[in-house]
């Protein structure tokens, strides 16, 4: 079994966003954007506010 095997996981943005502002207090704040790529992949990207310290 390769080691870039992918997980899936069924979790909503705001629970990642909880996960992830510990570590990347930027992230409380960001705006969330979700894309679909041609492939079907869903990427979540967290753009943060500038101005705004986490």
């Amino acid at each position: 079994m390769s080691h870039l095997t992918r997980f899936r996981f069924h979790i909503n943005n705001e629970a990642i966003r909880s996960l992830l502002k510990a570590t990347y207090p930027e992230i409380a704040n960001a705006t969330i954007r979700e894309v679909t790529t041609e492939d079907g992949q869903k990427v979540v990207e967290f753009l943060p506010q500038p101005g705004r310290k986490g």
